[in-house]
């Protein structure tokens, strides 16, 4: 009877010995998996940094590209100032130039005799 209980023992011990075992596992597993989540948040929160400096980056190069086209459309206004005004300059000089026949063909007309 004791060398039965003896081997009950026996047996309950190599069981509570492998499930220390298993625990002693799934606690280290479980750590791990701890580890791994930290690293992932740790990723998330780069993630987002990078995110923000990126959408801070898009709204800086939206700003600068409406200044540009703001000042692309004054060129573009002043090279229509510009062309009219040469247009006008243009036909007054057409004008000009036929006032200057016009005149001359008048002093033309009287000469000193």
């Amino acid at each position: 009877m004791i060398k039965s209980i003896q081997g009950d023992v026996g047996g309950a011990v190599v069981s509570m010995d492998g499930v220390k075992k298993q625990v002693d596992d799934e606690v280290a597993f479980a750590m791990q998996a701890g580890e791994s989540l930290q690293r992932i948040v740790r990723s998330v929160d780069e993630l987002h940094l990078v995110i923000q400096q990126v959408a801070s980056s898009t709204e800086e190069m939206s700003s600068v590209s409406e200044g540009i086209s703001g000042d692309i459309q004054a060129i573009s206004a002043s090279s229509k100032e510009t062309a009219v005004g040469a247009e006008q300059i243009a036909r007054s000089s057409s004008q000009l130039a036929r006032l200057a026949a016009s005149l001359k063909d008048i002093v033309g007309r009287f000469r000193v005799k």
